[in-house]
C-alpha cells in the first residue's frame, strides 16, 4: 500500500515538471547567441504537404533539449525524487547505495563475479606485465604495477541489498597468481585497513585525497625513491563534486568535504592542461630528482600532483596502447603502470609497443605440425612491424607461451609474443585467449621472409604455420 502510495505522488511530480517544462519551453525565445548549439525550428506534427511528420516524436524530444531552459533544473528533480523516495538512480550509469553513498555502474560484474575471465586469460594478464617488466629491467628501469580497487570492492557495505557480492572476481584472481611471478606489483586490496575514515568518496568512483596519499607512498615506497610522505603537513579542508554526483545532476550538486594537506606544490606542466583527464600530461619540478613514465586511468588524476612534485620530470599517459618505446627516445628511470579493477580486461586488449625479446631454442625440441594460423602484418610508423593473430585453441593450454619464428635466407630469430588478442584489430568487443601481437623491427622483414609461430607449453614447442 505504502509504495503505491509512493508512486502515486511520483507520477504527480513527473507530469507537474512536464506541465511546467512544457510551458517553459513554448515560451522561450531560445537566444542563439546563449546556445551551446543551434536552435531549430519547433517541429511540425503536420508536414507542409498536408502529411503526418512521422519524426515528431524525436523532434520534439531535441528541440526541448535544447531549447527547455530549465532543463538540468528537471533532472535535478528527478534524480533526487527517485534517489530519496525510491532509492534508485535515474541516471544508467549510477546506482543509489546507503547512507548516501554512489556507486558506478560498471563495477557490477566485478562485484557479483560475472563475465569471469578465463583462467588462460588471468595468465595472460600477468605474463603481459611480465614481459613489461623484463623489458624495464633490461635496460635499468624500476617498475611498478597496481589495480585500483573498484569502490565497492573495498566498501560493500553500502551497496543495495539487491547486489550480492561474490568471493571470487578477476581482481582476486589476479591478485593471487601475481603473487607466483616476480612482478613488483602493489596490492591494494587492504587498502580500506589502513585508516578508520572512508578512503573514497561517497559520491565519486574514486579514493579521495587520503587514500591517494597512502597509495603513492606504497608504491614510491615499493621502488624505495624517497619522497614526502604528507604525514607532518598542517590539513585544510577542501571541496569534491564527484563524478557520479555530476552524473545525477547536471547542474551541480552537494559537494563533499575532505581534508588536504595545507601545501604549496612546486612543480610546474610542461605541457598545455586543460584537464587532469588529458591524454598526455607532462611536468618538471626542478627540485624533484629522476624521470617517471607512467601509463595510468583516471585513479591517477590525484596521484598526478604528488608524483610531479616527486620526479624531476615525469610524463603521465593515458594512451592505449601502452607505449614502452618511448624509453628508447627519452631515459626514464621509472615505469608504473596503473589501472582500475574493472578494466583489467583492457591489459590484455592492446599489446604494449615495445621492441620483443630474442630467444634462443633448441631446435630438437621443436614438433612441426602442417597447421596454418591466422596471420597479420601491419608497419608502424615508429620503424616497427606488429605481427599479431590466433593460435587454434586447441593447441593452448592455460600456461602456454606463444612465440614468432622470423626466418630468412641466411637468419633465423625467435622472439616472445604477448599472448593477446587485438580486439580493436579484428572490429570486435570480444576478450578471447587464444591471441597473439609482437612488435619487431621492421628490418626483419624483407621478401624472402618466412614467418612461422610456435606454442611452448612445460617445455615442449609445437611449430604451427602462418597465412602470411
Amino acid at each position: 500500500m505504502k509504495r503505491k502510495y509512493l508512486s502515486s505522488i511520483y507520477v504527480i511530480l513527473c507530469l507537474a515538471v512536464c506541465f511546467v517544462l512544457g510551458v517553459s519551453a513554448f515560451f522561450n525565445s531560445g537566444d542563439s547567441a546563449t546556445e551551446m548549439r543551434d536552435v531549430s525550428d519547433i517541429p511540425q506534427f503536420i508536414n507542409d504537404d498536408k502529411t503526418l511528420n512521422e519524426n515528431f516524436d524525436s523532434e520534439i524530444s531535441d528541440y526541448l533539449s535544447v531549447n527547455m531552459p530549465i532543463r538540468n533544473i528537471a533532472i535535478r528533480i528527478k534524480s533526487a525524487v527517485m534517489a530519496t523516495i525510491f532509492n534508485s538512480s535515474s541516471e544508467d550509469d549510477v546506482i543509489i547505495g546507503k547512507d548516501g553513498w554512489y556507486y558506478f555502474n560498471d563495477t557490477i560484474d566485478e562485484y557479483i563475479g560475472a563475465n569471469l575471465l578465463s583462467d588462460r586469460s588471468i595468465l595472460n594478464v600477468v605474463d603481459t606485465v611480465v614481459q613489461m617488466q623484463e623489458y624495464c629491467n633490461d635496460n635499468s628501469i624500476k617498475f611498478v604495477f597496481t589495480v585500483a580497487p573498484n569502490k565497492n570492492t573495498l566498501y560493500p557495505e553500502n551497496m543495495p541489498i539487491r547486489y550480492v557480492k561474490s568471493d571470487i572476481n578477476n581482481y582476486n584472481r589476479l591478485c593471487e597468481q601475481l603473487k607466483n611471478s616476480n612482478v613488483n606489483y602493489v596490492d591494494f586490496s587492504l587498502l580500506n585497513t589502513y585508516s578508520d575514515e572512508p578512503l573514497y568518496y561517497a559520491t565519486d568512483s574514486h579514493w579521495n585525497t587520503e587514500g591517494a596519499i597512502i597509495a603513492y607512498n606504497q608504491i614510491l615506497d615499493s621502488i624505495e625513491k624517497p619522497h614526502e610522505d604528507y604525514s607532518g603537513i598542517k590539513r585544510t579542508s577542501a571541496e569534491k563534486l564527484g563524478d557520479l554526483t555530476k552524473m545525477l545532476y547536471p547542474d551541480g550538486g552537494v559537494a563533499e568535504v575532505e581534508s588536504v594537506p595545507d601545501f604549496k606544490y612546486g612543480f610546474n606542466y610542461a605541457t598545455r592542461l586543460k584537464s587532469e583527464e588529458d591524454i598526455k600530461i607532462r611536468t618538471v619540478n626542478e627540485n624533484g630528482s629522476e624521470s617517471l613514465l607512467m601509463f595510468r586511468d583516471s585513479f591517477t588524476n590525484s596521484l598526478l600532483p604528488l608524483l610531479a612534485e616527486t620526479y624531476e620530470t615525469a610524463f603521465f599517459s593515458r594512451a592505449v596502447p601502452c607505449d614502452l618505446s618511448l624509453t628508447e627516445v627519452e631515459n626514464f628511470d621509472t615505469v608504473i603502470y596503473e589501472i582500475v579493477q574493472r578494466n583489467i580486461e583492457n591489459i590484455i586488449s592492446y599489446a604494449p609497443v615495445m621492441k620483443a625479446k630474442e630467444y634462443t631454442i633448441n631446435n630438437m625440441n621443436i614438433e612441426k605440425i602442417d597447421v596454418s594460423c591466422d596471420s597479420h602484418v601491419r608497419n608502424m610508423d615508429s620503424g616497427l612491424v606488429n605481427i599479431y593473430g590466433t593460435v587454434d585453441s586447441e593447441y593452448l593450454e592455460d600456461n602456454s607461451k606463444i612465440y614468432i619464428n622470423i626466418t630468412t635466407e641466411n637468419n633465423q630469430s625467435v622472439y616472445r609474443c604477448f599472448n593477446i588478442y587485438e580486439k580493436s584489430l579484428y572490429g570486435t568487443d570480444e576478450c578471447q585467449d587464444n591471441g597473439y601481437s609482437v612488435y619487431v623491427d621492421s628490418s626483419l622483414i624483407k621478401e624472402d621472409t618466412v614467418i612461422k609461430v610456435m606454442v611452448e607449453t612445460d617445455g615442449k614447442y609445437i611449430q604451427l604455420n602462418t597465412n602470411l
